[in-house]
């Protein structure tokens, strides 16, 4: 049962279609009267003898039209044909100037029915559609099979025992009941596109007599059977294929509802339905349509909305929209309810020349190839959507993402498109990109069909390591240095990586810096690494010092022939205001024993410098702070300066006086 959008009048969403039900796991002879049941989308029954049916539900002996299509018969009748029995009103089969026209949608949707089941005769179909209705307020359409009401159990109806079997199970009353409100903006024209204003006839009669084959639900909110008003009681085979979402079937043998009831208005992951031939199609159970408040005729009785693809048997029909054929999927709900020979007419199977193609990245773009194993035929077309997208290779990185529709002519039987591969140049492992199938008319796409596999072949050469220059110079203070080690091109090989070790110049390591040793590797896709060098900031006043660093053992690149080594110079960042050798830092510290003063080269004035005293420049080392440090009376400057031990106050040197002459005044001075 559909639902339609009526975009005139801005009406909410509608359900669409009641049902006409009835079962027999038994056809009774045309002699034997049975009760049916009759159930419109309000969830009002009525039930009727078999042999004495209402004038709604009444089979005629003279149809309005008896249509063979492919060893089907269809008896169809129009309670408003006014042509055959008077009953008309000139308002929908049979209008003055449409009524033609809305006849002849019926007789293209029987056709195609009839090539969908493929039933071999002698198959008949009853089918009556009731007087017209105009309002355009209720429902677009109604209709359904009929149910026997006895015995209890699994089935489909009249319609398809009438089908499969070839025996008429009830004569006197129709399989299916129909009818149609033509208030409604009716497009009935075959053209494939509907007008945004109009509701396709065509899509909503195809979908209504689906119904009416037994693609439907009698299951009431709580379970029970909305036929025998009871559990267990009568169902069908849709409601025995339900199972909630996590796999557990909702009825048992009996037939009798073992739930959960809250599944069935979309709980516990709504209602899934199950069968051999679907689920290999869909790839396991296809979600029915569960709204949180249940509407009898509508919940459980189509697909869900969230079904990706278009489908017939959804719950709302849109004006403009025109589905004309069934999916893979309901065909594969007709072939588990029962109709086994029910398939897509006139559909060759398609798919991928292969699940596998393959292309050097550096090739340009790759040609994908579709098949049909048999071209459409004269006066047939094909078509069938196509995607590529990202496997482990990466949109616009690696491949430009293509989609669109393949069309297939006549006597077309392959096709190709092109997916377009981007020469990144750096070298990486082989990547793939998806291919996908989807949305086929005209043909047939079995599920191990629709998937491949492109990959991209790297041709690209090992990319060079080296360092990003041959020297760099780091401040005592930064703490670090951060060294890059560059490739040519990025490189996604798991595992590329280059050996780097420290090489001691004059600067000291462990003292000046921290050593390097070992491994380190590339991250995937990285055209860079980074090593980081700990620089040790000391208080020593000192010239620059460098140490080296060297590559070797490359895995997954190569050394360039050039920078595989580089020299990091540490400058010092210490003051040394007085300029005697030694930081100002280390001479207020005492760093060296002797706290000195910063701003004067010789703090105690004894003629030698901080430094040289503290380091015993001249062969002894003596107290920067004391002009005699041996308290021999004799300075320290002087007694280097005469060669005596300053140290030692047993060995002070005999300084000799100097006569310094006087000069005498200038003449005429006073």
């Amino acid at each position: 049962m559909y639902r339609s959008m009526n975009t005139a009048s801005r009406r909410s969403l509608r359900s669409f279609a009641s049902i006409a039900i009835a079962l027999a796991l038994l056809a009774p002879s045309a002699s034997q009267a049975e009760r049916v049941f009759y159930i419109d989308s309000s969830g009002v029954v009525e039930s009727f003898d078999s042999a004495a049916p209402p004038a709604w539900a009444a089979m005629r002996p003279e149809h309005a039209t008896q249509r063979k299509v492919n060893e089907i018969t269809f008896n169809v009748s129009y309670k408003d044909q006014t042509a055959r029995w008077g009953l008309g009103n000139n308002i929908g089969f049979d209008h003055p100037t449409l009524g033609v026209e809305r006849r002849a949608v019926v007789d293209r949707v029987l056709e195609y029915l009839g090539d969908v089941l493929n039933e071999a005769g002698p198959a008949e179909c009853d089918i009556q559609f009731n007087t017209s209705e105009t309002d355009g307020s209720g429902f677009l359409a109604t209709a359904g099979p009929l149910f026997f009401e006895e015995p209890h159990g699994f089935g489909n109806g009249l319609a398809f025992q009438h089908i499969t079997t070839g025996i008429d199970p009830a004569p006197d009353t129709a399989d299916i009941v129909c009818r149609v409100d033509f208030g409604f903006p009716w497009y009935t024209d075959a053209a494939p596109q509907v007008p945004e204003n109009r509701l396709d006839l065509f899509t909503a009669l195809l979908h209504e007599l689906t119904h009416g084959l037994g693609l439907l639900s009698v299951c009431d909110e709580d379970g029970s059977s909305l036929l025998t008003g009871g559990n267990p009681g009568v169902y069908t085979r849709w409601d025995e294929s339900m199972t909630t979402a996590g796999g557990a079937s909702l009825f048992n043998a009996s037939p009798e509802f073992v739930g959960p009831a809250e599944s069935l208005v979309g709980s516990d992951g709504g209602v899934l339905l199950r069968g051999a031939t679907v689920e290999n199609i869909f790839g396991g159970g296809v979600p029915l349509y569960t709204p949180e408040t249940f509407v009898v005729g509508s919940s459980l009785s189509h697909l869900s909305q969230e079904v990706p693809g278009t489908h017939l048997m959804k719950p709302v029909l849109d004006p403009g929209v025109a589905i004309r054929e069934y999916s893979q999927i309901e065909v594969a709900l007709l072939r588990d309810i029962g109709y086994v020979n029910a398939s897509t007419p006139g559909s060759p199977s398609a798919g991928f020349a292969s699940s596998s193609f393959s292309i050097v990245e550096t090739n340009g773009a790759a040609a994908i190839a579709i098949e049909l194993a048999e071209p459409p035929g004269v006066g047939k077309t094909a078509s069938v959507r196509y995607v590529a997208r990202s496997g482990t290779a990466t949109e616009c990185a690696d491949f430009v993402r293509v989609s669109g529709v393949i069309e297939f002519g006549p006597f077309d039987a392959v096709k190709t498109f092109q997916v377009p591969i981007v020469d990144d140049g750096f070298r990486e492992l082989s990547e793939t990109i998806q291919l996908k199938l989807r949305k086929p008319k005209g043909m047939t796409l079995p599920k191990a069909d629709r998937s491949a596999t492109l990959t991209i072949i790297d041709d690209d050469p090992l990319p060079q390591a080296a360092f990003g220059s041959a020297s760099v110079s780091v401040s005592e203070a930064s703490g670090s240095i951060q060294i890059g080690v560059d490739l040519t091109a990025p490189n996604a090989i798991a595992g590329a990586s280059v050996v780097c070790v420290s090489i001691s110049g004059n600067a000291i390591p462990g003292i000046d810096f921290g050593t390097v040793s070992g491994a380190f590797e590339f991250d995937v896709a990285a055209n860079t690494l980074t090593i980081a060098i700990p620089i040790i900031d000391d208080t020593r006043h000192e010239g620059p010092e460098a140490f080296s660093l060297e590559l070797s053992s490359p895995i997954g690149v190569v050394l360039s022939p050039i920078a595989q080594s580089i020299t990091i110079v540490i400058e010092d960042d210490d003051a040394d205001s007085d300029g005697d050798g030694l930081s100002d830092a280390d001479e207020i510290s005492g760093a060296f024993g002797y706290v000195t003063d910063p701003h004067a080269r010789d703090t105690d004035g004894d003629w030698i410098s901080d430094r040289d005293e503290i380091l015993g420049a001249f062969g002894v080392p003596t107290d920067p702070t004391l002009i005699d440090s041996d308290g021999d009376g004799v300075g320290d400057g002087s007694e280097i300066f005469a060669g005596s031990d300053p140290s030692n106050p047993g060995n002070a040197s005999s300084v000799p006086a100097v006569a310094v002459p006087r000069f005498s005044k200038p003449p005429g001075s006073p």
